[in-house]
């Protein structure tokens, strides 16, 4: 299992022509995920919006504050090994170890202005791999050299644009990758509190395999 702790703690090819006309401006961040779900699309007044929204969210929280860190043991009680900070911006991981000993470690991405890129650039990536930037699902190789993460770019297949977070990673017995996650669609997101236990239930777990 993984020595990973968190500190702190697309179905669709893409999004149809920018909407005819923007929100209104009291729409919180939850009303922009819904209109992109149901209408998949926005205005360009929309993201502007949406990164003013992004910016007081994260004056407001500090999620994208977490980070991931790894530490080793022999007798798998006493992890006295070096401490070593794998990831910024990420949080909830799991991991996988393969044979030749690299990690593959499954995570909730959580980047400062990941959200505003994808929705200006492309949009098409949260049907893919959730509402990265808020919640969304992330995947590094750690070849366990020295070498730099390899980050992936994964498609979930996703029907909704979910804030999906707490994920699982695995393998089948039959060498499939499997992978669980907690998926929020907006529509059940609760516009008055962030965070995934605030969603309205029931709470779903989702998992797929590859």
């Amino acid at each position: 299992m993984s020595s990973l702790f968190g500190v702190l703690l697309f179905i669709i090819s893409g999004c149809k022509e920018p909407c005819k006309t923007p929100l209104d401006k009291s729409a919180k961040i939850i009303d922009h995920f819904v209109r992109l779900d149901q209408d998949q699309c926005l205005h360009p007044e929309d993201i502007e919006a949406l990164e003013s929204k992004m910016n007081q969210y994260h004056k407001e929280t500090t999620l994208h504050c977490d980070t991931i860190w790894r530490k080793s043991s022999i007798d798998g009680k006493n992890f006295d090994g070096k401490m070593e900070k794998v990831l910024d911006a990420a949080s909830v991981p799991d991991v996988w170890i393969r044979p030749d000993g690299s990690h593959v470690i499954a995570f909730n991405d959580v980047t400062t202005g990941t959200l505003v890129k994808t929705a200006l650039n492309q949009p098409q990536k949260f049907w893919r791999m959730g509402l990265i930037g808020y919640g969304g699902i992330g995947i590094a190789i750690d070849q366990m050299d020295g070498s730099q993460l390899q980050k992936l770019t994964l498609d979930l297949k996703l029907e909704h644009p979910q804030e999906v977070v707490d994920p699982d990673i695995g393998m089948t017995t039959d060498g499939r990758w499997r992978l669980t996650w907690f998926g929020i669609n907006p529509k059940q997101m609760n516009p008055n509190a962030h965070g995934p236990i605030s969603s309205a239930k029931p709470h779903i777990f989702y998992r797929s395999t590859s």
